[in-house]
């Protein structure tokens, strides 16, 4: 593909050589292309097919294309110095808008652009005079603002779809905002946006700079809730911005922003209803929220059982009263006769010098036994016969054992009293 000017319709603005100047420029950007001479015409020759000249593309593409030709142009002049400034603002003047030509890399989405016509002009006249460069009348600057549930998107991506039905994917700035690099649009062309799988299209109007583009949606929610398995009424619901209560039905319906991560949380607060629940919601889909609670079950207190008296027919009469009294006083008394009768070991020694005598001889067949002896006295409280008869001691038998001891100790201490008598009387004879 190649660009072809007469040479009479053209003049060159660089001094010296065009092609030494070509031989500098190439090495810094492969934006300028060569110039050949044939016969009458000048000939730029471009690198393959599929070249667009910018004379022929909307005013969005324009843009964009005029955009990364001017950060080319500083990138030039930065590699040669700011005081060579002028004279390359000369290589990167083209006769028109025909002589810029671009095409996008279908992988990466990046702009290639060639100049053709560099450093050449189309002469135009004013009252005698040259005026370099063209007018561009009937454009407007425009700037698109992107916003969701009225905050600004940040660095959103978005695509521009161009002529061919193809796109170029930019960025907002931190306000949201989008300029097309700068460079103005012309006035009635059409602009088309595609954001999140959505198309908005506008045409530059006259006068008009902002153009917002708003990307909020709205969801339905409907939240139930249940107690028991009973709707629950008067339940407070909140979600995002949004607070209200359940109705008759237990249920409370309301509309949205949904959240830019797609998910909303409803908060539940009641007696017995406390909870939360967090899903995905869309704009085209029923969003519901359903809440079951049970109540808490509560177990009687513990109580000690009440002290009854024993029924009227069990109750004792004061004569039972009274006699239970006496027995009772006198089962103690038996109990401390028992608790005071010596044991056989705590009874009391006998005494040496008494005899051995056995003060119960056991009683034969031959002593009668005195049966009248006993007497019977009537108790006055009871009515009941006492014996009183008189109580002998029971004393107990010594065993013969216990008394050949005894009788051995007495007889020792007899024999000693006896030496030491004798030995005090040859005393006294022999003094």
């Amino acid at each position: 593909m190649q660009k072809q000017i007469k040479v009479n319709d053209i003049y060159c603005l660089l001094k010296g050589s065009y092609d030494g100047a070509y031989e500098k420029l190439r090495y810094v950007d492969d934006i300028f292309t060569a110039r050949n001479v044939r016969g009458n015409l000048l000939v730029w020759d471009l690198p393959g097919d599929g070249w667009t000249p910018l004379s022929n593309a909307d005013s969005v593409m324009s843009a964009m294309v005029k955009a990364e030709l001017s950060k080319r142009r500083q990138s030039v002049i930065n590699s040669f110095g700011e005081n060579n400034a002028a004279y390359l603002d000369k290589c990167f003047t083209v006769p028109d808008d025909g002589c810029i030509f671009f095409k996008t890399d279908s992988q990466t989405g990046i702009f290639k652009i060639r100049l053709t016509a560099w450093g050449y002009m189309t002469p135009v006249r004013n009252s005698g005079k040259e005026l370099i460069g063209r007018s561009f009348g009937g454009e407007q600057q425009t700037n698109l603002h992107f916003s969701y549930g009225g905050e600004p998107l940040r660095n959103k991506q978005f695509s521009i779809v161009r002529p061919d039905g193809g796109n170029n994917t930019f960025t907002t700035d931190s306000n949201g905002n989008f300029n097309f690099m700068g460079q103005p649009l012309k006035i009635g062309d059409p602009i088309k946006i595609e954001v999140d799988g959505k198309q908005f299209s506008f045409t530059v109007d006259k006068d008009k700079t902002n153009y917002p583009i708003d990307l909020t949606q709205k969801a339905s929610i409907t939240v139930k809730v249940f107690l028991d398995g009973k709707p629950k009424q008067d339940v407070e619901i909140s979600a995002a911005t949004m607070q209200l209560l359940t109705d008759a039905n237990g249920t409370a319906k309301f509309e949205v922003v949904i959240p830019q991560n797609g998910m909303l949380t409803v908060f539940v607060n009641g007696e017995y209803t406390k909870g939360s629940d967090t899903k995905a919601i869309t704009a085209d889909d029923e969003n519901l929220f359903t809440f079951d609670f049970s109540s808490p079950k509560i177990e009687p207190p513990l109580t000690e059982p009440p002290l009854t008296e024993p029924p009227e027919e069990e109750k004792e009469s004061p004569e039972q009263k009274e006699s239970s009294e006496q027995k009772e006083s006198s089962e103690q008394k038996n109990e401390s006769d028992i608790k005071d009768e010596p044991k056989e070991d705590e009874k009391t020694p006998f005494n040496l010098d008494e005899p051995l005598v056995d003060k119960n001889p056991p009683i034969t067949e031959d002593e009668p036994k005195n049966e009248d002896s006993d007497e019977k006295r009537p108790d006055k409280q009871s009515g009941t016969e006492i014996s009183v008869a008189p109580q002998t001691q029971n004393v107990p038998e010594q065993s013969a054992e216990r008394g050949s001891v005894w009788s051995i100790i007495f007889m020792i201490f007899g024999i000693v009293i006896l030496i030491v008598s004798v030995y005090y009387v040859c005393y006294q004879i022999l003094n």
